[in-house]
C-alpha cells in the first residue's frame, strides 16, 4: 500500500521566500487550501475583536503595527459577480521592523500586500476582494498537495465529480454528479483495500463493499479505548456519506444544492480519513512543554514560561536543487504598480 494512507507522507520541498510573505490561506496539518467560511472569519464581537486578533497574529511575525486606517463604512460587502459577497471590516498598514518597508494588512481573511505595488488603500482593497472572490469560486482539492498524495486516485475522482458539477444544469445532471460520488468512495475502497486490514480468520470484503472498508479502516487508524470516539466518527460518517451519494445518484428532483452538499460531503469523508491516518503515524504530533504543557514550542524555547529544551535538535531543511530554485526565481510576475487608471467603487455611484 505505498500509495495508501498507508504509506508515508515525505517532507514538502520549496524555495524559501526572500521577503516577508502574505498570509497564506492555509492551516496546518491538512493545510486547507480554501477559506474558512465568512461567518467564522469575522469576530465575535465585531470588527474591534477582528482587528486585535490580527494584532495578535501580526505580533507573532515580528511586524510592528501602524496607523490603522479607517475602514471602509459598513462593514462593506462587495458584490463581485461570483454569488459570493465578501465582508471586508479591517484595513490597516504595518511596517517591518529590519527593512522598513511598509504592507498593506487588509482582512478577512487577512492577507498583506507591499506598498511598493499597491500604492493607495483602494488598490490594495479592490485586489483583495477579487483575489478571494477567485479563491472562493476554485473547486480545488481542499487540502495540502502531500497529503492529498495518500489517495491520489480518490481525489483524482473527486475532481471529476466536481467538473460534472460546475456544468450541471438539470436533475439528470446533478444524479450524475452522485454517480461520480459514488465511483469515488468505490475508488477509495480500492485504494485503502489491504489484508493488513483484515482481522484473522476473517474473509476479505468485495471490492466495492465500501462501508465494510471504512470499517476495517477505521478500527485500523483508530484503535483502542482512547479513540473510541474517533473510531465511531468515521464509521457513521462513511455509512452516512456513501448514503447520501448513492440517494444522490437516484434522486429525479435533484437540485444543484444537494450536488454541491454531495461533493462536500466527499471532499470532508476523504479529508478525514486522511487526518486519521496522519494522527494514527503521529504526523500532527505537536513538541510540549515540560514546564507548563504548553504547545506553544518554537525551536527550543517555551514561548509561554521560557523553558528550553537542551535536547532539542532543529530539522534538517530540505535540500532545494539548483534547477527547482532556477524554475522558481524564474517564474513570471506581474506586477500590481504599472495600474495607470483605477476605478472606485464611488465612481459607480
Amino acid at each position: 500500500m505505498s500509495t495508501s494512507l498507508l504509506a508515508s507522507v515525505q517532507p514538502r520541498t520549496g524555495v524559501p521566500s526572500q521577503t516577508p510573505p502574505p498570509a497564506r490561506f492555509a492551516d496546518p496539518g491538512l493545510g486547507h487550501r480554501h477559506p474558512l467560511p465568512l461567518p467564522t472569519l469575522r469576530g465575535e464581537h465585531g470588527v474591534g475583536d477582528d482587528r486585535a486578533q490580527h494584532r495578535r497574529r501580526l505580533d507573532d511575525h515580528d511586524i510592528d503595527v501602524g496607523q490603522v486606517l479607517p475602514a471602509p463604512a459598513g462593514p462593506a460587502r462587495a458584490g463581485v459577480g461570483l454569488d459570493v459577497a465578501v465582508p471586508v471590516e479591517d484595513l490597516a498598514t504595518v511596517r517591518h521592523p529590519s527593512s522598513g518597508e511598509r504592507w498593506w494588512v487588509v482582512s478577512p481573511p487577512m492577507n498583506l500586500y507591499t506598498q511598493a505595488d499597491f500604492r493607495t488603500a483602494n488598490v490594495a482593497l479592490s485586489f483583495h476582494i477579487g483575489l478571494i472572490a477567485r479563491v472562493m469560486s476554485h473547486h480545488e482539492v481542499p487540502i495540502a498537495p502531500e497529503p492529498a498524495k495518500l489517495l491520489p486516485e480518490s481525489w483524482r475522482r473527486w475532481e471529476h465529480a466536481v467538473d460534472v458539477m460546475l456544468e450541471a444544469a438539470e436533475a439528470e445532471d446533478f444524479q450524475a454528479v452522485g454517480m461520480r460520488l459514488r465511483e469515488c468512495l468505490i475508488g477509495f475502497a480500492g485504494e485503502v483495500a489491504s489484508n493488513d486490514l483484515i482481522p484473522e480468520g476473517e474473509s476479505r470484503p468485495q471490492a466495492a463493499n465500501v462501508t465494510k472498508w471504512c470499517e476495517l479502516l477505521a478500527n485500523f487508524l483508530a484503535p483502542g479505548s482512547s479513540s473510541e470516539r474517533l473510531r465511531s466518527y468515521l464509521k457513521k460518517m462513511a455509512d452516512e456519506t456513501w448514503a447520501y451519494v448513492n440517494w444522490l445518484t437516484h434522486a429525479g428532483n435533484a437540485s444543484s444544492i444537494d450536488a454541491e452538499i454531495g461533493a462536500s460531503a466527499v471532499s470532508h469523508f476523504l479529508a478525514t480519513f486522511t487526518a486519521a491516518r496522519m494522527r494514527c503515524e503521529g504526523l500532527s504530533r505537536r513538541r510540549r512543554c515540560a514546564q507548563c504543557d504548553s504547545y506553544a514550542m518554537s525551536g527550543d524555547t517555551c514561548s509561554r514560561c521560557g523553558w528550553v529544551d537542551e535536547t532539542y535538535e532543529p530539522e534538517a531543511l530540505p535540500a532545494v536543487s539548483d534547477d527547482d530554485r532556477a524554475a522558481a526565481l524564474d517564474t513570471p510576475c506581474e506586477p500590481s504598480s504599472n495600474i495607470s487608471t483605477f476605478v472606485t467603487p464611488d465612481d459607480y455611484r
